[in-house]
């Protein structure tokens, strides 16, 4: 019934091919908004033939043909926007956008995952994005995973290994984060953000390293909360 029901809506709408563009869009995004799964992703496959280099189709699509239950909407959709020149991420900031709003963050997860493993092609854009999903989720394990992954491909990449460090410290391994923020340094020595967690992740242990390594960031950005931390530094009590 669902298949039938969408190919009676798909060649009601392609039928309509001259209708105004603004007006398809409008009654796409109303059959979206009031959950016309069906209708919506019938009616955004002809807005995306119309503008084929705007994203939001796209990633409407995939949203709206998962609601119905459809898993194979995903890879056929990225197919027909990278083929348009669309990028991935504009595609896939749609699709979170859409699953965040519905309160289901897990289905923008597990369609990732499901672009890794049906366009292995695509698997480094889409750890990217892993990455940064479990990052504001601050899932340590997964952060940990995901950076290493990326860091297999840059290793020194400061944003790769400020957030894998991030992880450690999250994760109570205080050791491999100071290991991993020296790593930053030594690939960028004015990384402010390495910079002051390796002042904060020494300030007991080693109070004259950490005393180095906050000056120099004082120096390059200075703060109340920096100057305070040194005071405190150059006159314990």
């Amino acid at each position: 019934m669902r298949s039938l029901s969408l190919f009676i809506f798909l060649f009601t709408v392609f039928i309509c091919s001259g209708a105004d563009s603004g007006a398809l869009e409008h009654r796409a995004s109303r059959a979206f908004d009031a959950g016309e799964w069906a209708s919506a992703q019938a009616l955004y496959l002809r807005v995306s033939d119309i503008e084929p280099a705007d994203a939001l189709p796209y990633g409407r699509i995939i949203f709206a043909g998962l609601m119905r239950g459809d898993t194979t909407v995903t890879t056929s959709s990225v197919e027909r926007a990278l083929t348009n020149h669309v990028p991935l991420d504009s595609v896939l900031t749609v699709l979170e956008n859409e699953a965040l709003a519905h309160f289901d963050g897990h289905l923008y997860v597990v369609e990732l995952h499901r672009i890794g493993r049906e366009m292995p092609y695509l698997r480094r854009p889409v750890d990217a994005r892993l990455l940064k999903y479990y990052t504001f989720r601050s899932d340590a394990p997964m952060m940990i995973r995901y950076a290493q992954a990326l860091l297999r491909g840059l290793p020194d990449s400061p944003l790769y290994l400020n957030i894998l460090a991030k992880a450690y410290l999250i994760d109570g391994d205080i050791a491999a984060a100071i290991a991993t923020w020296k790593r930053t340094v030594a690939a960028d020595s004015d990384n402010i953000e390495a910079l002051v967690g390796l002042g904060n992740a020494l300030y007991e242990s080693n109070p004259a390293e950490a005393l180095s390594y906050l000056e120099k960031a004082q120096a390059i950005h200075p703060t109340p909360y920096l100057a305070s931390r040194i005071a405190a530094l150059k006159n314990p009590e």
